[in-house]
């Protein structure tokens, strides 16, 4: 039997390092497509940044479901508006609730209305100026993003 020589081992290890070290790991997962991307009323966007950091991400991952098609647990139909095109995404944060309001109503995008903290002690009723307000950026974001056929 023939014994292979040490430059030809050191040669193979080298060549097989050098492969592990240039291969490109696995397979990266490709991010579905966004079927409605999010764009936000200058107003939400300030009213969202200031919810507490671990609230702004729950609601952002709640608000990237809703741009691929989804809908996240945590959002329920908005009373009042006729059906499910204006949801609420409901957020607690150490015995506060905060609240997101989006709609996906228009074709091509999901629009951020409303963001607020809820303040009322009496009951899960959304408090009526904060309906109103809801009301207001939806007509503005009809004038902007067209109303759906």
């Amino acid at each position: 039997m023939r014994r292979p020589k040490i430059g030809s081992t050191v040669r193979l290890y080298a060549n097989w390092y050098s492969g592990m070290v240039r291969s490109e790991g696995p397979p990266q997962r490709k991010k579905p497509p966004l079927k409605k991307p999010l764009k936000m009323l200058n107003a939400a966007r300030e009213e969202i940044l200031n919810f507490p950091g671990d609230v702004r991400c729950d609601a952002a991952y709640a608000l990237r479901i809703a741009e691929e098609g989804g809908k996240h647990p945590a959002a329920k139909p908005l009373q009042g508006f006729g059906g499910a095109s204006v949801l609420e995404i409901v957020l607690d944060d150490s015995g506060d609730t905060y609240r997101a309001v989006y709609t996906v109503q228009f074709d091509d995008v999901t629009v951020l209305l409303h963001a607020f903290q809820k303040k009322s002690t009496k009951g899960i009723k959304t408090p009526k100026h904060n309906i109103d307000l809801v009301k207001a950026r939806l007509a503005a974001a009809k004038k902007l993003f067209g109303e759906k056929p």
